[in-house]
């Protein structure tokens, strides 16, 4: 121990004189990138999205994961973005409407009826079993429509932000190939207003032109995915889990995981795609 204290003092005496700043300049300067990152924490929360980090020079990316319930897409995204956030500027946006963050909107839903929250869950129906919807239920999806409109007020952000060399993840991502399922349109087929209908189609335009550079696919049998998520309709997710591998995304960069191996294995490989990605527009 008394060695190890001696040549701590000794490499201590040689690097002070390469400081660039006095101690109490430093912890003042410390003091006012923690408030700097206190007050950006606020924003993230309540407005969205801000550039505070380090940028990738040449452009960042927009990197969306997609897959059926029990696929793991939101620890996934989770743990992306804490390992891109270590160096880099990077942000998660939640583009379901389940219990992830979507704002007040989102939560002025699931509290206005539970009851409808767990029908929309656990119902199943196909286009020829669709029947129009009464008042109260295309009423109650104007929430639907409000809550797209925050997502591509988001996605518009995240895109602005990308430009400049953030990364932006997405937890999901809206399409418009599959009605009323999978974060498809929602007010088509007679379930809600006619303006809604055309309302919200303007907005999945919108959101497919923004689409993201790179998809990362996570393929799972609906079996699987089941026993990891036991409360959900086992009919739902083999049709989730059929819809995802249909998906396609324009212009974009598709890779596919399976889901099913183990997470170290799939998080190791979603990080490899998404960082071959971001080579390839570097090197654009």
């Amino acid at each position: 121990d008394a060695a190890a204290i001696a040549l701590g003092r000794r490499l201590n005496t040689e690097l002070v004189r390469h400081f660039r700043m006095s101690r109490p300049e430093a912890l003042m300067r410390a003091a006012l990138l923690n408030t700097r990152l206190a007050l950006a924490r606020l924003w993230l929360k309540t407005v969205g999205p801000i550039q505070y980090r380090k940028t990738l020079p040449m452009g960042g990316a927009v990197v969306a994961l997609v897959g059926s319930d029990g696929s793991g897409k939101s620890t996934l995204t989770r743990d992306l973005e804490k390992w891109l956030r270590y160096k880099l500027d990077a942000h998660l946006l939640y583009m379901g409407s389940g219990d992830g963050d979507s704002g007040w909107v989102n939560t002025g839903k699931r509290r206005l009826s539970a009851r409808w929250k767990r029908r929309k869950r656990t119902t199943v129906r196909t286009v020829k079993s669709i029947q129009p919807a009464s008042a109260i239920e295309k009423l109650y999806r104007l929430f639907d429509l409000l809550l797209l409109r925050r997502k591509l007020r988001l996605l518009r952000l995240g895109r602005k932000l990308a430009r400049r060399g953030s990364v932006i993840l997405t937890d999901r991502y809206p399409q418009m190939q599959v009605n009323a399922i999978s974060d498809g349109p929602r007010q088509q087929e007679g379930r809600g207003f006619a303006w809604a209908a055309r309302a919200e189609l303007k907005l999945h335009r919108a959101a497919e032109m923004l689409g993201p550079g790179l998809v990362i696919k996570l393929r799972i049998d609906p079996a699987t995915a089941h026993l990891r998520k036991p409360d959900h309709d086992i009919d739902t997710i083999a049709r989730k889990c059929a819809i995802v591998d249909t998906l396609t995304f324009g212009q974009s960069e598709i890779v596919t995981i399976d889901a099913t191996r183990p997470y170290d294995e799939v998080l190791f490989a979603a990080k490899s795609a998404v960082w071959n990605h971001l080579l390839k527009v570097s090197s654009a």
